[in-house]
């Protein structure tokens, strides 16, 4: 079962989503490097829908629990 998260650019980043279930978020901007300039954290497995992304980039996977550990689809 998945779990939908919501908006990212209204506040659902922190700590507690690296250590947290497998989610599904979106936002606007590279999950890499978001809007507060801080990586969105999320644990391994989690699923990233860029609003405003383009070919190649609106979807993301996180793979790694590496700062920069999403990966484009």
């Amino acid at each position: 079962m998945s779990q939908v998260i919501g908006d990212v650019n209204q506040g659902t980043t922190g700590q507690q989503l690296a250590n947290g279930p497998v989610l599904l978020l979106t936002g606007l901007g590279s999950p890499n490097s978001s809007v507060d300039k801080d990586v969105l954290r999320a644990a391994v497995g989690s699923v990233f829908l860029r609003r405003d992304g383009g070919t190649s980039t609106v979807l993301y996977i996180r793979e790694t629990a590496a700062t920069n550990g999403w990966v484009a689809k």
